[in-house]
């Protein structure tokens, strides 16, 4: 569970700091 939440965290912020110039989908 603890990888899970580790793996999410860090999928997430890189989603959101390589779409956030490019879109806004990330925002939620």
């Amino acid at each position: 569970m603890l990888y899970t939440t580790l793996y999410w965290l860090t999928w997430r912020s890189f989603e959101n700091f390589f779409s956030l110039p490019s879109t806004e989908e990330g925002v939620a």
